[in-house]
């Protein structure tokens, strides 16, 4: 989003004076340097090629600031990540196990390692979702992958959906017999049968 104190340029306008590009990819750095321009009062200018985002043009001394700041707090950083990551993993497999009492143990492990993925897009990450919506789509995933011919039916040409709707029973079956109770039904919760 590009505010009042932002505006967007594309790469071919001239490099303002005392700025200097800096290229998406390190969130650390592009967030301070953002933050800090603003902070100071400097124009932030996104650069953009179409639609994308590639970057931003901050004053130079911001980005060293950002540099230096980037390498003095990297440990700390590290161990507040694993620590993060340490707990979501936790939560995640306490969310498998209630919500899928008798799934096998390896299933677990795989699903967790599978759903911890960073930069995969895995659902298990998103913050868009609750644990328990984010844990059954994540085992529904797994089992799709792991226990049904879903990837061989996608590498022999079939479409994406009907692949889905060809497995999506297998996939129901296996979930109900790690849910360890009958198959829910559109009147016992107010939603379809078969979760997606």
């Amino acid at each position: 989003m590009v505010s009042n104190s932002e505006c967007s340029v594309s790469s071919e306008q001239p490099m303002p004076k005392g700025y200097r590009f800096v290229r998406r990819g390190n969130a650390y750095i592009t967030r301070y340097c953002r933050k800090q321009a603003h902070l100071e009062g400097h124009i932030v200018y996104v650069v953009a090629e179409g639609r994308k985002q590639t970057g931003i043009r901050v004053p130079k001394s911001i980005y060293l600031q950002a540099l230096e700041n980037h390498h003095l707090t990297k440990d700390a950083r590290a161990r507040n990540l694993h620590k993060k990551d340490t707990k979501l993993e936790t939560d995640f497999r306490n969310s498998i196990l209630s919500l899928f009492p008798q799934i096998p143990a390896k299933d677990v492990t795989e699903a967790i390692q599978q759903t911890m993925r960073k930069h995969s897009g895995r659902v298990g990450r998103t913050t868009k979702l609750d644990i328990a919506e984010r844990t059954r789509l994540a085992v529904r995933a797994h089992i799709r992958h792991r226990h049904t011919d879903y990837d061989e039916l996608l590498r022999r040409g079939v479409q994406r959906d009907r692949a889905r709707t060809q497995i999506n029973q297998m996939v129901d079956k296996i979930a109900c017999e790690w849910r360890g109770g009958p198959r829910r039904t559109p009147s016992q919760h107010g939603q379809p049968a078969i979760d997606s």
